[in-house]
């Protein structure tokens, strides 16, 4: 992924083009209904689930614990690749803390693998910002890397985002 990104006045629909050709397709940005349409296909699909509210920094680290046990007692996994998952969890929940104050985590085991539903209620991400988050090191915050979500991005099987000025809504998907 390369730090030069020209982006200036790009329509939604590049955009998404843009992610999905330089993620090789594990980045989709969705509109609300395609996104909520995939979440339902998601739940159709778990044989079990979870909701857990983060509303301030330590929600984080005890619901890192809690997804730690639940994928212990779901799959026989490395510790490698359970140490990639919580990675990408804490990641995105801290983002959700950073950017929106609080928001909901919802974590769905499948036979294959595992889904992490973030949803906020913040200001949603600049259609134009999105690129730059995906697939450089950008961040809005100066005390920060910013290698965040293009961790993430390499970490999951996919990645589906949809964002408005009601929230952002991220749906990871990591095979186990």
């Amino acid at each position: 992924m390369s730090d030069k990104i020209i982006v200036s006045n790009m329509d939604i629909k590049s955009v998404r083009e843009l992610l999905i050709k330089a993620t090789g397709g594990k980045f989709r940005l969705s509109d609300k209904e395609s996104f909520e349409k995939n979440v339902e296909k998601v739940k159709l699909s778990a044989s079990d689930f979870y909701v857990f509210e983060i509303n301030e920094d330590k929600d984080i680290f005890n619901i890192r614990h809690k997804l730690q046990e639940l994928i212990k007692k779901s799959f026989q996994i490395e510790e490698k690749k359970l140490y990639n998952i919580l990675l990408v969890f804490t990641e995105l929940a801290t983002n959700i803390i950073k950017h929106a104050i609080k928001g909901v985590v919802e974590v769905y085991i499948s036979k294959e693998g595992i889904y992490i539903l973030f949803r906020d209620q913040g200001e949603g991400i600049d259609i134009e910002k999105i690129p730059y988050i995906a697939l450089s090191n950008y961040s809005s915050m100066e005390d920060s890397l910013g290698f965040g979500f293009t961790i993430c991005i390499n970490m999951c099987d996919s990645i589906d985002m949809e964002t408005s000025k009601e929230g952002t809504n991220i749906l990871v998907y990591i095979r186990i």
